[in-house]
């Protein structure tokens, strides 16, 4: 699955931009894991898209992916 397609691509713009705010201000992948995963917003389109399959390795995906280009 390409990253234009992955789980947090999908998010809407006001949640991918706090995420990058969070990552840029080192907060690590255990506390955005478990943020991400109690967001109702997360848990409609993980239900939706994916099975409803939690965000677990994807953080590193974005790191390299669009925080990088944000």
């Amino acid at each position: 699955m390409s990253a234009s397609n992955g789980k947090i691509a999908r998010f809407p713009d006001e949640l991918r931009e706090e995420l990058n705010q969070r990552l840029a201000d080192g907060e690590s992948g255990c506390q955005l894991v478990n943020w991400l995963n109690t967001l109702p917003t997360v848990h409609a389109i993980l239900d939706t898209h994916f099975e409803g399959r939690p965000i677990y390795q994807n953080l590193s995906e974005r790191r390299q992916g669009g925080y990088a280009e944000w």
